[in-house]
């Protein structure tokens, strides 16, 4: 089963120049996606208050990694798609999600969607690289290409996930591409939590880009998380992070701040040659 994206010549909800983004952060549920969705409502009706344009998940957030079910997972990705959808439309937001994206044979792709208002799909980014090191590879396939970012007033956004943050050209060629703006959705580690704070400021500052990377909290099997849930503006300051472990984050982004700073600090063009 595989799921199109169809081409719209324009979004319904353009986003605006002051864009507020949500970053969602909790104990995603092994093979629970009832608690997860539960979670994800709580979360929802609790930031209605601060009016976000946006709200971002943790990596594989419906049933997290949840091993040899993971084929059966990605089974109902149209179903956790709709399920995105219907909350879209309801709470009047975008939703940033991964989710398991079924392929021919066993393994699945780890894929970001992005969802707008209406419920429609607006862009969808493969997690180009699979961590060696939690044995990711016999469950999933890379992503082959990097899509170009998804335009939307004077916003381009990008996407990495989790282990895409220590791959710069990642970002770099998405910036080429004229990206502004990346969602990284992330399981890192409590173990390598700084890493995550470097890596995310690192990728915002020589892109001069806003970076929007969520991570989860709680434990799974050997391993336990932090959150650190952080947005970072272009030049590498970090505008909020969360060390709860259960709640949100509201970023306002200014598109203007990142022209401004292109035009004045010209580091990236001669890269563009």
């Amino acid at each position: 089963m595989v799921i199109a994206l169809k081409k719209f010549k324009e979004p319904m909800y353009p986003l605006p120049d002051l864009f507020r983004v949500a970053l969602f952060q909790w104990d995603v549920k092994l093979e629970d996606f009832r608690s997860n969705l539960k979670t994800l409502d709580k979360l929802l009706c609790e930031c209605v208050p601060f009016s976000p344009h946006c709200v971002v998940l943790p990596e594989m957030w419906t049933n997290s990694f949840c091993g040899t079910r993971l084929k059966e997972e990605s089974e109902f990705l149209e179903e956790r798609l709709e399920s995105c959808a219907n909350r879209a439309k309801q709470f009047l937001v975008w939703i940033a999600g991964t989710f398991a994206e079924p392929m021919a044979g066993k393994k699945v792709f780890n894929s970001l969607y992005l969802i707008d208002p209406s419920g429609k799909i607006r862009y969808k980014f493969r997690k180009m690289h699979i961590f060696p090191n939690t044995n990711e590879e016999p469950f999933f396939e890379p992503g082959l290409s990097i899509p170009k970012p998804f335009s939307s007033g004077n916003w381009k956004i990008g996407a990495g996930i989790c282990f895409d943050l220590r791959f710069p050209e990642v970002f770099r060629q998405q910036m080429l591409e004229g990206a502004n703006l990346f969602f990284v959705p992330s399981q890192f580690p409590a173990i390598r939590g700084e890493h995550f704070r470097l890596l995310s400021r690192s990728r915002a500052l020589e892109n001069l880009a806003y970076t929007v990377s969520v991570n989860r909290t709680g434990a799974e099997g050997e391993l336990s998380f932090s959150g650190g849930s952080l947005a970072i503006e272009p030049f590498g300051s970090v505008i909020c992070e969360n060390f709860s472990p259960e709640g949100f984050e509201i970023a306002t982004l200014d598109v203007q701040r990142v022209i401004a700073l292109r035009k004045r600090h010209p580091f990236l063009p001669p890269l563009e040659k």
